[in-house]
């Protein structure tokens, strides 16, 4: 019994895998789909997106950006900052990792981090200047980050979120 379920698991297995392509983001029903390359990226991008669009409307803040710095900033989640302390943006403040009781209030401190050091210097208006404004306002000091993140968003096609 436990060799067939076990034939079966990796039957199953192998057939996903022979199916999997790119995946593409895109609005259908005002729902985000997409077609699976990896697990871990599709359900980070879907669980994530609802709170990416709540930054836009409050904040003006991208969905795409929120996500691609989301991923990079908690290794798609996986981090240890992300996995413990629910910080998913590496917000640090005296030095200090943050610490956060909800996914959703590291979102939101996130906003409000670029809300007062980026939006208020620079107004950005769309995702390019939202990306100009990272550097200019010191958000992101590493070189090649905005590079990276707009690898992330032309990959996953986050723009069209």
């Amino acid at each position: 019994m436990k060799i067939t379920i076990l034939m079966l698991m990796i039957s199953i297995s192998l057939q996903a895998q022979k199916y999997r392509i790119n995946p593409v983001a895109h609005k259908a029903l005002g729902k985000v789909l997409l077609a699976i390359e990896s697990d871990r990226v599709s359900c980070f991008i879907n669980k994530h997106y609802k709170a990416a669009k709540r930054l836009e409307q409050d904040y003006g803040i991208p969905p795409a950006l929120t996500i691609a710095q989301a991923a990079i900033e908690s290794g798609w989640g996986k981090s240890r900052l992300a996995t413990e302390d629910n910080n998913y943006f590496g917000v640090r403040r005296n030095h200090q990792n943050m610490k956060y009781n909800s996914i959703s209030d590291s979102f939101e401190d996130y906003a409000a981090v670029l809300q007062n050091r980026c939006y208020n210097l620079h107004a950005p208006k769309n995702l390019e200047e939202w990306m100009q404004a990272l550097t200019k306002c010191g958000y992101c000091t590493k070189n090649g980050y905005t590079g990276h993140l707009k690898q992330i968003i032309k990959k996953y096609k986050l723009d069209t979120l």
